[in-house]
């Protein structure tokens, strides 16, 4: 990692492309990201983080809950449709 900066800021970002994917009903998209994540996770040092993100529980629908909840333990703030969205099962 040469910039520690950029490489949280591609993490901020890959984060919102996970929200669009879960909110956009992509399955397989949202699985890959949700795996992606939980990479970025264990390189950032986070293993608690990574494997919350990985809680089968926490994924439908569509990987939100598990995107909410590692944002929440990280201090994101989440978009409110993102929230509304993660309350409809599949």
């Amino acid at each position: 990692i040469i910039d520690i900066y950029e490489t949280a800021q591609d993490f901020l970002d890959y984060m919102v492309f996970g929200w669009m994917k879960a909110m956009d009903e992509r399955g397989l998209s949202a699985s890959r990201t949700i795996s992606k994540l939980g990479h970025w996770l264990w390189l950032m040092g986070r293993d608690d983080l990574r494997r919350l993100i990985k809680d089968d529980e926490l994924y439908n629908p569509y990987g939100a809950p598990a995107l909410i909840a590692v944002c929440e333990k990280m201090g994101i703030e989440v978009p409110q449709d993102l929230i509304e969205f993660s309350k409809k099962k599949c």
